[in-house]
């Protein structure tokens, strides 16, 4: 391997794993709004889903959705952060890690007025999590595929 090689894969792994980092920062930003401003930010959204497609979602749906949506980004940064480091995506780490993120995400909103830790969230984290893990393990396979193909030509 080559220097300029070397250092191209040193930034890649800083910066997935700075992705990464950014998107826990984000979340613990989600988590650290009152419970009346969460409520207010979905209220917002929703009335922007209605206006826009003219559907109306309930606002328990949609924070779910939000809760499994942000773990799912955070499970693929961390995938796709371990396969720079590690040259695999070790996809139970990296659901673990986002699980046990979910896990500290909820007992942090203890701490938040008009928040509450709720088991119920942290598995539809874990769920949303998972989805992540399994399109990055889709991803992966789909482009061993296409480039088992293209060497074959």
């Amino acid at each position: 391997m080559t220097t300029v090689q070397t250092k191209r894969q040193a930034w890649r792994c800083i910066v997935s794993w700075a992705l990464a980092a950014a998107c826990m920062v984000m979340i613990f930003c989600f988590s650290q709004q009152s419970g009346s401003d969460s409520q207010s930010l979905s209220d917002g959204v929703l009335a922007g889903i209605f206006d826009v497609v003219g559907l109306l979602i309930p606002s328990a749906v949609l924070r779910k959705m939000a809760h499994a949506a942000e773990f799912a980004l955070l499970a693929i940064l961390l995938f796709h952060a371990l396969y720079q480091t590690c040259g695999r995506g070790r996809p139970y780490l990296s659901w673990g890690m986002t699980v046990l993120y979910a896990v500290t995400d909820e007992l942090h909103q203890i701490l938040i007025p008009g928040r509450a830790c709720r088991f119920f969230d942290v598995c539809v984290d874990a769920l949303g999590a998972l989805a992540g893990v399994l399109f990055c393990l889709l991803v992966l396979a789909l482009w061993k595929k296409y480039r088992v193909k293209k060497t074959e030509k």
